[in-house]
């Protein structure tokens, strides 16, 4: 029974630790995408005061900008919300989730980790592990007329086509001979 508390409790504390850092990070970029779209609205004001933009279209510029500003105040308070629990399961007190990945980044070789891949890859493995043997083969084609849908529509036509000439050629009989 503690074992399972203290397992659920660990959990809870690990997922909600991932979950306050994913929207740190994701704060971070609302903030340094919105730091952004200024400089480009910026730009697009001045396209606006020349004449080279529309005013709808301007304003759907700024009313994205709007948007944006909703979704970092959104985004703060999940934040917010996120840092209280996360203080509540270490018992109180002001937290910040953080990683530090400089030393992690640093042991690992690019070479290594592609050699590391390429063994694991059990793809390559199946593929290792198999001979290959060509194999010759004949290949017969030829057209089958019931196949193709419009080949009926072809016979058709120049079944048409013979009854017209044959008319036409009986009725210029018939008027040379008159």
């Amino acid at each position: 029974m503690f074992r399972s508390s203290l397992r659920e409790i660990i959990i809870q504390f690990i997922n909600q630790f991932f979950q306050t850092l994913s929207d740190k990070e994701y704060l971070n970029y609302l903030k340094d995408d919105f730091s952004n779209y200024e400089t480009f609205l910026d730009i697009l004001s001045k396209k606006y005061e020349i004449g080279s933009l529309s005013y709808v279209d301007y304003l759907k510029f700024k009313f994205y900008k709007l948007e944006l500003e909703n979704a970092i105040k959104e985004a703060q308070l999940n934040y917010e919300n996120d840092l209280r629990e996360l203080s509540f399961l270490l018992g109180g007190g002001n937290y910040e989730p953080s990683i530090k990945n400089d030393t992690i980044l640093e042991s690992l070789e690019i070479n290594e980790l592609l050699k590391k891949a390429y063994e694991n890859r059990s793809d390559l493995k199946a593929f290792k592990n198999t001979e290959y043997t060509p194999r010759f083969g004949i290949g017969l084609s030829f057209d089958l007329p019931f196949f193709d849908r419009k080949q009926g529509f072809i016979n058709y036509y120049q079944a048409q086509i013979k009854q017209v000439e044959i008319l036409m050629s009986k009725t210029i009989e018939n008027c040379l001979v008159q």
